[in-house]
């Protein structure tokens, strides 16, 4: 039992995750967080009994009859999916970005030029 008045320090317990868990419960590391590939949830704290817990709770009873190489083929075929899901998001967020920017970029041509917005010429 800690002494009271000290503070649990979850670095200090050497909580990393373990690759097995990728094909035991179908989990990824994103951020120092463990990602459930099936539904996206993230699993705060790296212990085996959380992230066992969030499987059996949620996933076990669809995912129960995988085993063996047909288990490491679905996690295979859930993470790629998760990963082009990611790329879509990213890929949007990059088009936004870029448009944002050119705006930018036309709003300071017209104001050097003292030009209304609504002028089309300069452009």
């Amino acid at each position: 039992m800690l002494a009271q008045g000290r503070k649990r320090k979850i670095d200090s317990e050497c909580r990393v995750f373990k690759e097995q868990w990728n094909i035991d419960y179908f989990v990824i590391e994103s951020n120092n967080k463990a990602l459930c590939v099936i539904c996206t949830d993230t699993i705060a704290v790296l212990k085996e009994y959380n992230i066992r817990r969030h499987y059996e709770k949620k996933h076990s009873s669809q995912y129960y009859q995988f085993i063996g190489q047909l288990r490491k083929e679905k996690f295979d075929k859930l993470k790629k999916n998760l990963s082009s899901m990611q790329f879509v998001f990213k890929k949007r967020a990059v088009e936004k970005e870029r448009a944002t920017r050119a705006s930018f970029h036309v709003a300071n041509l017209l104001a050097k030029k003292g030009k209304p917005f609504t002028d089309g010429e300069l452009i």
